[in-house]
């Protein structure tokens, strides 16, 4: 089980992934050369939603926690 920074990194580091994927394939698909559909990657990575993203992390931590706590008690 992963510390909460590292699964926020791994959280993150995951929809840079997808986000860069998506942003070049659909700008790619519209014509946009090489240099263009890279622009619209990085794009897309820049607009990754990180205050959910850490929201995200938080909440399972604590259910963890939580679910951690019942199960010592």
């Amino acid at each position: 089980m992963d510390d909460p920074c590292t699964s926020l990194a791994k959280a993150v580091r995951q929809a840079c992934v997808e986000a860069a994927i998506e942003g070049f394939t659909v700008a790619a698909m519209r014509g946009l050369c090489h240099e263009g559909a890279v622009e619209a990657a990085v794009s897309a990575v820049k607009q990754v939603p990180i205050e959910e993203l850490v929201a995200d992390v938080a909440n399972a931590a604590a259910g963890r926690v939580s679910e951690e706590a019942s199960s010592a008690a």
